[in-house]
């Protein structure tokens, strides 16, 4: 079972179990918010008075460290296909983690262990390894983007963290050999409560998360809309919307901040695609040239047979026109 430690006086430590209880425990270098594993002994099954009035004096004393622990101070999103949201407590330990897609449920439930008591740190690289095994991140595509949001109820505290898991994942991504962009930005609690809300209104059929409705509310703003995307009528009427023939709700990470840039530059290809185009063309072209390279301009001992299958007249016309040919004879 696993517990957290909640208050340390000296040689004793106190921690909240799963199941709500309270249990002393011996102090083994232990620090408030710590999540250890704890095994059911027949002990503490049969634990006497004396125990249980000291684990209810720390009860008491420990109220304030549990509530900080049990108690959300940010919501952190991280979206790709699979979104996943976070909720954090003071300590940077995960305490809820809810998945807001199918694919993330699975991704989820594929997974050996509980990422709730893990430092956030710990809990993202956990997801972005599963993305990348299920095959939803490519290590080798430079366009693969993953973005984090972070809502903590204090701004100065929003965007410490952002810094943090930042500077964290730049060298994570390094150490993965992912080409592709992580992206970390902070968002206003208003993100939080109108995702909540859309959540809330469309049930079982859509769910989004504060980072994603903060990308699709910048590709609202792209497309040149005055009114802001900050109602939930606005929200559910622009989910319904349809861009190049995609559903904008059915729209990736991918696709979303493709979209953003392409409406903010006013173009219908983005220089990298022109430039990706350009290079397959170039690639066959090579592929082409090196084909003719490998092709005798005539088998031996034919050389000269076109002109012996042909009348004189049709000879001599060929060479008064060898320029047109490839210049070989030109000017001689």
């Amino acid at each position: 079972m696993k517990a957290v430690i909640t208050e340390i006086r000296g040689a004793k430590a106190a921690v909240l179990q799963d199941d709500g209880s309270i249990r002393l425990l011996e102090n083994k270098n232990y620090k408030i918010g710590q999540v250890v594993e704890l095994k059911t002994t027949k002990w503490y099954n049969n634990a006497t008075k004396w125990v249980a009035a000291a684990a209810a004096v720390l009860m008491i004393t420990s109220g304030a460290a549990s509530y900080a622990y049990l108690n959300p101070v940010a919501t952190v999103s991280l979206d790709v296909n699979p979104g996943m949201e976070y909720k954090v407590n003071t300590f940077n330990r995960v305490i809820g983690v809810k998945a807001m897609n199918d694919e993330a449920v699975e991704l989820i439930e594929d997974l050996d262990l509980d990422l709730k008591g893990m430092d956030l740190e710990e809990a993202i690289h956990i997801a972005i390894e599963a993305m990348i095994d299920k095959g939803y991140i490519s290590k080798d595509d430079a366009e693969a983007t993953v973005y984090i949001s972070v809502n903590h109820k204090n701004e100065e505290k929003t965007r410490e963290i952002v810094v943090k898991l930042g500077e964290d994942l730049t060298t994570f991504v390094e150490e993965k050999g992912l080409e592709g962009d992580i992206e970390v930005e902070g968002i206003g609690a208003e993100r939080v409560e109108l995702a909540a809300a859309v959540n809330e209104s469309l049930g079982d059929d859509y769910n989004i998360t504060p980072g994603k409705l903060n990308l699709l509310q910048k590709l609202y703003e792209s497309q040149g809309n005055v009114n802001a995307l900050d109602t939930l009528e606005a929200v559910e009427e622009f989910l319904g919307e349809e861009i190049d023939g995609i559903s904008v709700e059915d729209l990736t990470v991918k696709d979303i901040m493709k979209e953003i840039k392409r409406n903010r530059l006013d173009v219908d290809v983005l220089p990298e695609d022109q430039a990706k185009d350009k290079g397959n063309e170039a690639a066959d072209g090579e592929d082409v040239v090196e084909n003719d390279k490998g092709k005798p301009e005539s088998a031996p001992g034919l050389e000269g047979k076109d002109k012996e299958d042909k009348s004189p007249n049709e000879n001599a016309n060929e060479n008064g026109n060898g320029s047109n040919a490839g210049g070989k004879n030109g000017g001689n």
